[in-house]
């Protein structure tokens, strides 16, 4: 009997290990299926982009240097990757003499004849290195059609026959723009007052913001974008009495003096001076939104464009297809997360979350979900959903059904990781990912 024990046991233990081995396995092939299925839908790269942002902007470029180089099929495969830190080891940002359409057919160029690109490929010498801010208009003039020697350069719009991605489709009036790698060094904030000024070279997104020495006109476009890494943020509850509000507070401040004191929250319409993010705070507390103190006990006596970046009443808007869902983490509790929904489609839709945490490659792939649930928002309303703990998996994986360029229907998923809270802020980390419907 004891003999009979010990086998047993040996044999239970064989079995755990054949059952391990195997679902290691049944994973691998799954995934690899997933990638194969994404991979016949050619406009996606292999790494989802996370929102929102410049990477959005990076990736129409790159879906044009993909097609004209013919590479999909190929061997040598362009990475993503490769592309944007090419542009940013080259130094190309902080060139003023080449655009980042310029950048595409450098890199186009250097593959054809050296059939391989590495991100730290020396594709030209850079010379110009300007520091100068040159997405602000000259004057202060707000001129029914701007001409064109107020800029420093024509605004740049999809700038290789893009078709995905155009900032005008994306930005709304009052949206907030928070660059990353700004001249200061700790980010800089302006606003978005018209998306559709006129100009000589056509229209264009016009902003108000203050850098030194004043408060100025400026506008953005995808050479912005990409060479301050500018993200683009969105307030929770906007409606458009209170865009008009922001949009009238704003261009009461034009040529007012820049003034930055991170001591000092100014936030009266007759203020004399400003620094970028102060501005944007007072202009929404001006509409009645405040940004910073509502609930979270902000107690800073100023306002720094990071503290607008994480706060809980902004969120990252995702640019490209329309028919991605923006999130944000609202709420965490022992052993559930709250995750508000955004729907700005253009359209009701079923919107589709799995109710438990899961690991990535399951929400990228929509694959492996047992606890599906639905809800209806419709276009331009949030709604909550509750999400609860899962043993190891330490994603959230969200989506929603629409056509894909009018070719097929596509699920378009939103997935994070990363949740947290931290010094009073909620985030995590946002990417999305596109699927053929069967």
């Amino acid at each position: 009997m004891k003999y009979l024990k010990i086998n047993l046991k040996k044999l239970l233990t064989y079995l755990l290990i054949a059952f391990l081995i195997l679902s290691v396995f049944f994973q691998m092939a799954v995934t690899k299926k997933n990638v194969s299925y994404a991979d016949t839908i050619s406009e996606i790269q292999e790494d989802a982009t996370e929102v929102i942002s410049y990477k959005d902007i990076f990736n129409n470029y790159y879906e044009y240097a993909c097609k004209q180089l013919d590479l999909l099929d190929d061997d040598y495969v362009l990475t993503f990757n490769d592309f944007i830190n090419g542009y940013y080891y080259n130094g190309f940002n902080n060139n003023e003499e080449v655009s980042i359409s310029d950048y595409v057919y450098m890199v186009i160029d250097y593959v054809s004849e050296n059939a391989h690109y590495d991100y730290d490929s020396e594709i030209m010498a850079t010379s110009s290195s300007s520091i100068e801010r040159r997405c602000l208009l000259k004057s202060f003039k707000d001129s029914l059609v701007t001409p064109a020697n107020e800029f420093e350069y024509a605004p740049v719009y999809n700038g290789v026959n893009g078709e995905v991605n155009n900032l005008m489709d994306c930005v709304k009036v009052g949206d907030i723009i928070h660059e990353t790698k700004a001249v200061a060094g700790f980010g800089h904030t302006a606003v978005v007052v018209n998306l559709n000024h006129k100009s000589e070279y056509g229209n264009y997104i016009q902003t108000i913001e203050a850098v030194k020495p004043s408060v100025y006109f400026g506008f953005l476009d995808d050479t912005r974008m990409v060479d301050y890494e500018t993200v683009i943020l969105r307030v929770e509850d906007i409606t458009n009495p209170i865009r008009e509000k922001v949009s009238y507070f704003l261009h009461r401040q034009i040529g007012k003096k820049y003034d930055l004191n991170i001591l000092r929250t100014n936030t009266s319409i007759d203020s004399s001076e400003w620094y970028c993010s102060e501005l944007a705070y007072a202009a929404y507390n001006y509409a009645g939104l405040n940004l910073i103190n509502r609930s979270d006990g902000y107690k800073s006596n100023g306002v720094l464009p990071n503290d607008i970046l994480s706060s809980l009443y902004t969120y990252n808007k995702i640019l490209g297809v329309k028919s991605f869902l923006d999130v944000q983490l609202i709420g965490m509790g022992v052993a559930n997360w709250t995750i508000r929904v955004y729907n700005n489609t253009g359209s009701t839709k079923i919107v589709y979350y799995n109710t438990k945490f899961c690991f990535e490659n399951d929400a990228s792939g929509w694959t492996n979900l047992k606890d599906v649930a639905t809800i209806t928002i419709s276009d331009g309303h949030y709604a909550d959903v509750k999400i609860s703990s899962n043993w190891f998996a330490t994603n959230i994986a969200i989506c929603c059904i629409d056509s894909y360029m009018g070719l097929f229907d596509a699920r378009f998923i939103t997935y994070a990781s990363n949740l947290k809270k931290e010094y009073g802020h909620y985030s995590m980390n946002v990417k999305t990912s596109i699927l053929r419907n069967s």
